[in-house]
């Protein structure tokens, strides 16, 4: 088998599956995998998403849950080296994301020589963190091995990611314009960020391939679900940043205020939601009674959640085509999508029936819609998308052919190198 380098900074990631599973399956295509990983954080139970077919090769990052601890006579005698330290650290840190540059110059040498040593072809790296980028391209260039970058989220085109500085910025758009020009080949998780990069790096069109996230069949449940007695609606995974519940909350204490026995007839499940702030917006709305909050579970778990629900929530700020959102689809269930305009609601539209699609954020449409799918529940007309459709959905973005998208990438990557190293 040829052999890849994955250089993820988290393995598994829990609340991104993308990587994870392209580790999963690619040596059915004829690749064995060497994940190097800094951050390898995993429950009992979620012990079943590693590779058995993977070398895990665990990293230290010197930043990662590490403090500095300084008596105060000490701290008194260095205060103002410290002072630069940290400013330094904040400089260099901001300049590159903040995520994990600690683990870069220290590891270097021990993965040039397990490079070697194991007769590695072909280098794939996570372009976040923007680490995980740098460590690659360090490598290509010490080891003249060809290079793959995976952008599952924009870098520096991320339109909600926020600069301290513009001097910060210029560093980081400096690093990554470096970072494509040197990379072999780039993967784009959307259409809509590929082209967004186009404009800026024209270059990229002939290098470049969009892969799109997906589900795994083989979490999904192998039994028939019963469904939950009450009209309910589910969300799963966490909530942060600009993705917040609070246009759906109030859409729901307005229905609640006109109709007060509404609390009778359904169940709200956030699954793997369960934190001080959700629970204290939730109660502050006087949704408590209503409301249910669960700590994280297994993704097969969170699956049975899925199937026994009535309706399924899916809040996105952003364009993103989220994994949460392909494993929604992949149940057949109706999805309730407050999002923009734009890939992943044209996604939703292609393969789901009775869906509803919110993108005005409007809380008077959010809460017709919750209504309406009551309504169409109680008469039995709310129904799941055609068994035709789901299957034509799950063939096209079941991971197993997702990753043989990747693998074709890597051989042609390798039969390119391979080319201008003869012609050398």
């Amino acid at each position: 088998m040829k052999k890849v380098l994955m250089i993820i900074y988290s393995y598994p990631d829990l609340h991104d599956l993308r990587l994870t599973k392209f580790v999963k399956y690619i040596s059915n295509f004829g690749w064995k995998p060497y994940v190097i990983s800094a951050k390898i954080d995993l429950n009992e139970e979620d012990k079943y998403l590693l590779s058995p077919d993977a070398r895990l090769i665990p990293f230290k990052d010197i930043f990662y849950k590490t403090k500095i601890k300084l008596p105060p006579a000490q701290f008194q005698a260095i205060e103002k080296s410290y002072q630069f330290i940290r400013l330094f650290s904040w400089f260099i840190s901001a300049s590159i994301g903040n995520l994990g540059i600690g683990w870069v110059p220290f590891n270097l040498t021990w993965i040039r020589k397990l490079i070697q040593e194991e007769n590695i072809d072909l280098i794939y790296s996570a372009g976040l963190p923007p680490s995980c980028a740098v460590m690659g391209t360090l490598l290509k260039k010490i080891t003249k091995k060809p290079l793959i970058i995976d952008f599952p989220d924009a870098w520096t085109l991320d339109p909600y990611r926020q600069y301290p500085t513009k001097m910060h910025m210029y560093i980081d758009r400096f690093i990554e314009k470096n970072i494509l020009d040197i990379c072999d080949h780039i993967i784009f998780a959307t259409q809509s960020m590929a082209e967004d990069y186009f404009r800026i790096y024209p270059s990229l069109r002939v290098k470049s391939k969009v892969i799109r996230n997906g589900f795994d069949e083989e979490d999904l449940p192998k039994e028939e679900l019963r469904l939950f007695s009450r009209f309910t609606v589910t969300y799963t995974g966490r909530f942060y940043g600009l993705r917040s519940p609070d246009l759906f909350l109030k859409a729901l204490r307005k229905i609640l205020l006109k109709n007060r026995n509404f609390k009778q007839e359904i169940d709200i499940i956030f699954v793997g939601s369960k934190t001080e702030s959700i629970n204290k917006v939730i109660k502050e709305n006087g949704l408590q009674d209503v409301i249910t909050l669960t700590d994280h579970v297994p993704l097969q778990e969170s699956y049975r959640y899925l199937f026994r629900s009535s309706l399924l929530l899916l809040i996105e700020p952003t364009n993103a085509l989220t994994t949460k959102a392909f494993e929604y689809l992949a149940t057949g269930k109706p999805i309730l999508a407050i999002i923009p305009e734009g890939e992943l609601a044209e996604l939703i539209r292609e393969y789901s029936d009775n869906s509803y699609i919110i993108t005005s954020g409007s809380v008077d449409e959010i809460a017709d819609a919750i209504l309406d799918a009551y309504k169409k529940w109680k008469e039995g007309k709310l129904t799941p998308t055609s068994k035709e459709k789901v299957e034509r959905f799950r063939k096209k973005y079941n991971r197993k052919n997702l990753t043989k998208e990747l693998a074709d990438v890597f051989n042609i990557v390798l039969e390119n190198q391979n080319r201008r190293m003869k012609e050398i």
